[in-house]
């Protein structure tokens, strides 16, 4: 299967994961004992009842600033650290998103795109010509729905807490006002796949800066954003998949019958 749990994982959180929250606890997530290629993040223990007033305050503040975003474009890196090698596999592009599908257009190494609407994920490869479905597991189908989640979709999944910006490895001084957080899953749907959600948040803006997810195995994806723009008047149309007559449909967990060749979409 191409489509790794984790790439779905980091479409659904990338946009406003800000607001995964059960319950602001005052507990404070530990940071990876290691680098990101074995990521040995410590479990963090959540205490429902240790309420933080004060994160609670700025997670309601920062869904408010959410619920304004009709659009949002921006360009991403992809760290993916494994075991297999030292360095991190890089991948870069462009995300663009409205409330009801994202489309993730990869540049580097090698041209991708992904699509995510609340029915289905695609992926398609050009120069394969191939396109691949997936349904959208329906215990995810809440917060995978739509780019921009609400506050109470999340709280039905996760915990939160404060996190040390060293547990992301950034040292850099320009971010030391920004909000870091720890989500934790409680969930079963999510604790097969997520360890731990690490995310950057920019307290003025709301948008993420930067996330990492550690997954089942302890394995660390990093993704960077940049250049974030918000309600530019992004259409639908500019979001939807066009493929060639001649692409190859794939619907590996067998969802529908496949038609292959593939007439243009």
């Amino acid at each position: 299967m191409r489509v790794a749990w984790r790439v779905i994982l980091l479409a659904g959180f990338a946009v406003a994961p800000l607001g995964a929250a059960a319950t602001a606890t005052g507990d404070t997530a530990s940071a990876p004992t290691s680098e990101p290629a074995s990521t040995q993040a410590s479990e963090p223990t959540t205490n429902p009842t240790a309420i933080d007033p004060a994160l609670e305050a700025q997670l309601e503040a920062l869904d408010k600033k959410n619920s304004s975003i009709v659009d949002l474009t921006s360009h991403y890196e992809q760290r993916r650290y494994t075991d297999l090698s030292p360095r991190p596999f890089v991948s870069s592009g462009t995300l663009r998103a409205m409330k009801s599908i994202a489309r993730w257009d990869n540049t580097e190494p090698k041209p991708s795109v992904m699509i995510i609407t609340p029915r289905e994920v695609q992926m398609y490869y050009p120069s394969e010509k191939l396109l691949e479905e997936y349904p959208v597991d329906p215990g995810m189908m809440d917060m995978l729905s739509t780019p921009f989640p609400q506050l109470a979709v999340y709280r039905r999944h996760f915990s939160i807490m404060r996190a040390d910006a060293k547990a992301m490895d950034d040292n850099d001084p320009a971010h030391s006002g920004d909000l870091v957080l720890a989500l934790i899953p409680f969930d079963p749907t999510w604790t097969q796949h997520v360890q731990m959600i690490l995310v950057r948040v920019n307290l003025q803006t709301g948008l993420t800066q930067a996330m990492r997810t550690v997954d089942a195995d302890r394995q660390a994806t990093d993704m960077i954003f940049s250049d974030t723009k918000v309600n530019t008047g992004l259409k639908v149309a500019s979001l939807l998949l066009t493929i060639p007559l001649d692409t190859k449909i794939s619907r590996p967990l067998g969802n529908k019958p496949d038609n292959s060749p593939a007439g243009g979409q």
